[in-house]
């Protein structure tokens, strides 16, 4: 990570509130004798509007605005800030910390990467954690932790620590922190792919590591807007050139689990790069069941059923990296069960591409495109992720 000892934040203080510590964040407005809700632990982003706007003034006023004060600074000047509270209401205050993420990159160039290179969003597929140099997370204290990622802010908060029942999480405030990252970096993986979730996985979608950016985010707009996606999805699978496609199979061949398919895997690129499209698609499609099922095997040594697969799948990524990661594996889970394993009936017509319309022999040749392909290609890809 290199050196990080004399990074330390812009400000540092502590303060003592006589009140009461806060216990959490009121969603909503109420009178005497409402009811209401109250977000103890969560995530707040400007998208939110009001609820972001307030609390963010609220925050300030009752932890900053004396300092900024005295400082004789604007809250303008803040770039990040971590609150600290105790049950007592003692307030470590750390303004503007030097952040460092620990992140997945999608693919390092064959030049490598040098220090002091410039990293966009669409260099990165997940981040893992993140570090605030020569700070110590207090145990036990609730924690707030506003900051800024170009124009878009968010509010991280946690106040279970408080709480008369509080239990200490496995998860680490570094992780929490990695998430909200991710998110705010790509807000419409929070914004916008919620409402169209269903309507991506009809068509064969999903945030796949590799597309993140801009061009899912312009097929996801399409999408939001019920408008023609073709054209979008062409966009991205135009964006992967011959190059591209055999580096990511490059990175495959070092996972162990997909060299021992590395002649099939191979030889169904090969063809995709050819433009021999059938050969492909019966190659790659029931190769994907293949390495669940051996990624299977590795664990338990049994026969599975479909739902074991995904089971063990998805439980092999929240093992490696938690639940709420850029990897979705939740969202994977169903996307294989709405997609990949979907059923067909050749009666009333209905029949998509799938693993069982390809396996069955029944798949018609027009289904079989350049675009369906690629997203086979996507799942495996994403799948070396999770293993």
């Amino acid at each position: 990570m290199g050196d990080i000892s004399n990074l330390r934040p812009q400000y540092s203080f502590n303060i003592k509130i006589n009140d009461a510590p806060a216990m959490g964040i009121s969603t909503e407005a109420a009178k005497a004798g409402d009811k209401g809700s109250v977000i103890v632990r969560g995530f707040i982003y400007d998208s939110k509007g009001y609820l972001f706007f307030n609390s963010l003034e609220h925050i300030a006023q009752l932890y900053l605005n004396k300092w900024l004060i005295q400082q004789q600074l604007k809250a303008s000047a803040i770039d990040n800030c971590l609150i600290q509270i105790s049950p007592d209401n003692d307030i470590w205050v750390n303004v503007n910390c030097p952040t460092i993420m620990e992140m997945v990159y999608k693919q390092i160039p064959k030049t490598g990467i040098n220090k002091g290179d410039p990293i966009t969003r669409e260099n990165i597929a997940d981040i893992r954690k993140i570090n605030l140099p020569n700070i110590e997370f207090i145990p036990n204290y609730a924690k707030i932790y506003f900051f800024s990622i170009g124009w878009r802010r968010g509010i991280f908060v946690d106040f279970s620590p408080l709480h008369e029942n509080f239990e200490p999480s496995d998860e680490q405030i570094e992780t929490s922190l990695a998430t909200c990252y991710a998110f705010l970096m790509f807000p419409e993986i929070v914004d916008i792919y919620p409402r169209i979730k269903d309507k991506l996985f009809e068509k064969g979608w999903f945030p796949f590591v590799r597309i993140l950016g801009e061009n899912f985010k312009h097929l996801a707009n399409m999408l939001d807007n019920n408008l023609d996606i073709v054209e979008a999805e062409k966009k991205i699978v135009d964006s992967f050139d011959q190059e591209q496609l055999l580096s990511i199979l490059d990175k495959w061949m070092l996972n162990p689990v997909f060299k021992e398919h590395d002649t099939f895997l191979i030889h169904g690129i090969n063809e995709y790069l050819e433009g021999d499209l059938i050969s492909s698609a019966h190659i790659l499609y029931p190769r994907i069941e293949g390495l669940l099922r051996y990624i299977y095997a590795k664990n338990s040594g049994k026969d599975p059923k479909t739902p074991d697969l995904r089971a063990n799948l998805k439980s092999e990524l929240i093992n490696k990296t938690g639940t709420t990661t850029l990897l979705l594996p939740l969202d994977f889970d169903d996307y294989l069960k709405d997609f990949y394993f979907r059923n067909f009936s050749v009666p009333n017509q209905q029949i998509e591409i799938s693993r069982h319309s390809i396996a069955h022999g029944v798949i018609q040749t027009e289904k079989i495109t350049k675009t369906s392909i690629f997203q086979a290609i996507m799942i495996l890809d994403q799948i070396n992720y999770y293993v």
